[in-house]
């Protein structure tokens, strides 16, 4: 009678610890599913604010190439204020005569002379200076610029678009929609601010 009991016992701790390693490797599994999913969704947290600071940094750029031609263009900043870029060899009297000089309703891209100290900011509509590139500049600084920059400096491609969209151009103001797009574990992401730039000299 004792002798069955004790076979008893044993069949009970044998399923009894069965159980136990089920459970275990349940929760194991549940755990190691949150712990991949949190992963995945910080390192897609990591991408979109990459791309919203790109956005933002469009939006930015366009307000400082504004800035820059109230400066350059004192003697009639009403009139240049929309030049396409800073640098570009005009002067107060023709700053709109050319409408390549000017910003219109259309597609662009961002330039940036990173040769100089200046690292002024411009307007293309060459879509090869779409993609972002990382350029290092020396041991301690790097940069995202668009493609096309300096070849002295180290380049490598990124996974992130930029593109400038200009409507509604009056006088005194356009809408400016800047749209970011990047390809995430094979799914195409896009992400856009829109701001309006005014003449506010």
């Amino acid at each position: 009678m004792r002798h069955i009991k004790f076979k008893s016992r044993v069949a009970e701790s044998l399923i009894e610890t069965i159980i136990a390693v089920t459970v275990i490797i349940i929760g194991s599994s549940a755990a190691i599913g949150i712990t991949h999913s949190s992963l995945k969704g910080n390192e897609s947290i990591g991408y979109k604010m990459v791309a919203m600071n790109l956005a933002q940094e469009g939006i930015e750029a366009v307000k400082n190439i504004r800035d820059s031609n109230y400066l350059r263009f004192a003697s009639d900043p009403d009139s240049c204020w929309k030049s396409l870029r800073a640098t570009a060899a005009a002067t107060s009297s023709n700053c709109t005569s050319t409408a390549a000089f000017v910003i219109s309703d259309g597609t662009y891209y961002l330039t940036r002379d990173i040769t100089t100290n200046l690292y002024a900011w411009g307007l293309t509509t060459s879509a090869t200076k779409k993609q972002i590139y990382t350029y290092t500049m020396d041991a301690t600084h790097q940069l995202y610029a668009n493609k096309g920059a300096n070849s002295s400096y180290t380049s490598a491609s990124t996974i992130y678009y930029r593109t400038l969209t200009v409507a509604n151009t009056s006088t005194n103001s356009f809408d400016l929609t800047v749209t970011v797009t990047w390809t995430e574990s094979g799914i195409s992401k896009t992400l856009s601010l829109t701001r309006t730039i005014a003449n506010v000299y």
